[in-house]
């Protein structure tokens, strides 16, 4: 499966159809964004996520992954961010990952 766009509140109306104009998910503001990525019930089994093949995709679709340990969906940039600090470090950035999860408005 693909998700192929959502519709974000400042959407613009499509003239011709009369409804919001679709953006690639990608694009999706934060309010669609965290239904997409927190609205599932995806578990990690043997370090593949697995559940819903739509719930996976849309999850995907916004650049978001599941950390089964933490047991929480993250953006792709914060796990990028944390392990790139982790790997330079030797050890988790503890201060940039905090920053991050503040700017995501994720729960630590």
């Amino acid at each position: 499966l693909v998700p192929v766009g959502v519709t974000n509140a400042e959407s613009e109306i499509s003239p011709s159809t009369g409804f919001p104009v679709q953006s690639a998910v990608s694009a999706a503001s934060l309010p669609p964004t965290l239904v997409l990525a927190s609205c599932h019930s995806l578990v990690s089994v043997d370090g593949h996520l697995s559940g819903d093949p739509i719930e996976v995709a849309a999850l995907e679709g916004v650049g978001w992954r599941y950390d089964p340990d933490r047991e929480v969906a993250m953006p792709l940039d914060l796990t990028l961010a944390t392990t790139a600090a982790a790997v330079e470090d030797g050890e988790e950035n503890e201060e940039k990952e905090e920053e991050e999860e503040e700017k995501w408005g994720l729960d630590a």
